[in-house]
């Protein structure tokens, strides 16, 4: 039969989440061609934010067309679909509210497909199935209906949020520190969590992270909980349980797929910030393949292997940069008038760092031994015969080039100057380490993970 052409007014399609359908409600005209809606997923887990579907009206064969009209039909309240793509060359229309749509063509055109549309589904939509398709289609080709009024729908699962506390995204710690905080959105009042806990996992060590109400993310509706590894751990998994009233629900991060998620929106953020992931990749890479030679152990075997992004040495000219920069930083001792004979000093590469001193003294001094440090509240001391340890704790990356003045009394007084680039200028000038690929690029790494940690604190 002929047609009357009707140009529809226009809709607009807005977007939500994802299925795979497949509506079959035309009768098969004279060539047997069938129009289907397909969509990419068949279940959509809204997880509190509205979800998108993309619903493609597909034919099963090629066909001319030069007009087509129909409308867009679903039980889910509030739904909206956004302007469609992939569609034939010609004039549409849309009408957002009553979601019709309309095409036509000065003369016939032969397609397979009459384009692609984004649903949204409101993020307060109830779980359950929901019939989702179309109605009152017409085709026609040379100025003649070929299909008329036909419909079709199916079924969709909608899968609400979840009911319980749910891990929900990571921030790395950028403090000086080595680490990740984990954020959960936590259903109902922080007073029902006080007794909670995330009980951190890395290797054989577990340590167990309070509950705090006060540590939230910026827009106040996460809860954080911070897990800190050291320098060799950056890629080894976390493993993260969630304890509660209810039960438990975990997690497995870690630093290096933070670092590669980070990568792929760093356009995002400032430039500091990046500068200061990929210093601390390098430095986790490069002292993985120093600590490993020093003591014996293997990359990738005791710990999980950190990679960098397209380095796998420094360049001499790096090196170079580093060397001149460390220049700056020595090791000065005085102790003229003690009982200190050697003073051995050495780093402990935490999630912040330590500078460990390991004073001897002369064998036939019994005597006390005090001390105190100039700008540093945060040191530990032992004896044992005739050695004293110090130990400085916790160094954060953008004070590993800041001296700290040592003082012992030990039958006299022994006064040290170090920081922790200090070490690193010592390793370089030793004749052991000095020659080393692995102490020169852990060196390196070290010089240039204290400035990018610099530049970041200054930015803030």
């Amino acid at each position: 039969m002929k047609k009357t052409f009707r140009l529809i007014a226009a809709i607009a399609l807005t977007a939500a989440m994802c299925l795979s359908l497949c509506v079959e409600g035309l009768a098969a005209d004279e060539d047997n061609v069938t129009v289907s809606a397909v969509l990419d997923v068949d279940s959509i887990d809204l997880g509190g934010q509205d979800g998108t579907v993309y619903l493609t009206l597909s034919m099963s064969a090629q066909h001319a067309i030069d007009s087509a009209e129909f409308v867009l039909i679903s039980d889910i309240p509030g739904f909206s679909v956004s302007s469609p793509t992939n569609t034939p060359d010609g004039f549409m229309e849309f009408d957002k509210d009553s979601h019709a749509y309309s095409w036509m063509a000065a003369s016939d055109v032969t397609v397979d497909a009459l384009g692609t549309f984004a649903i949204t589904i409101p993020a307060d939509t109830e779980p359950g199935k929901y019939s989702i398709g179309f109605k009152n289609m017409n085709l026609s080709a040379n100025m003649e209906y070929w299909k008329e009024e036909a419909s079709g729908s199916t079924q969709l699962e909608i899968i609400g949020m979840a009911s319980g506390p749910q891990f929900e995204k990571h921030s790395l710690v950028l403090s000086g520190e080595i680490g990740v905080n984990f954020f959960m959105k936590l259903p109902g009042d922080a007073d029902d969590y006080t007794e909670s806990f995330v009980r951190f996992t890395v290797g054989e060590k577990s340590i167990d992270c309070a509950f705090d109400p006060q540590f939230t993310d910026v827009s106040g509706t996460l809860y954080g909980f911070t897990c800190y590894v050291n320098s060799v751990q950056m890629a080894d998994i976390i493993h993260a349980e969630f304890n509660w009233d209810g039960g438990a629900v975990e997690q497995d991060y870690s630093v290096a797929q933070y670092v590669e998620e980070y990568r792929k929106v760093s356009g995002e953020y400032d430039e500091t910030v990046g500068a200061l992931v990929e210093a601390m990749a390098d430095y986790g890479h490069f002292a993985q393949i120093f600590l490993a030679e020093a003591n014996g152990w293997t990359v990738g075997v005791e710990h999980a292997a950190m990679k960098v992004n397209a380095i796998s040495a420094y360049t001499q000219e790096q090196k170079t940069d580093a060397a001149d920069g460390l220049e700056n930083y020595e090791i000065t001792r005085d102790c003229s008038d003690s009982e200190v004979e050697k003073v051995l000093v050495s780093l402990t590469m935490d999630s912040s760092t330590d500078i460990n001193l390991l004073l001897e003294l002369s064998g036939d001094f019994s005597g006390p031994v005090t001390c105190s440090v100039n700008n540093w509240e945060s040191f530990s001391t032992s004896r044992s015969g005739d050695r004293y340890r110090i130990k400085l704790k916790g160094i954060p990356a953008k004070r590993l080039g800041e001296e700290y003045l040592v003082d012992v009394s030990a039958g006299g007084n022994f006064t040290i100057a170090v920081s922790a680039l200090s070490y690193a200028n010592a390793l370089l000038k030793s004749e052991i380490y000095g020659t080393q690929e692995s102490a020169v690029n852990a060196a390196t790494a070290l010089y240039r993970y204290c400035r990018a940690a610099e530049a970041y604190a200054l930015a803030q």
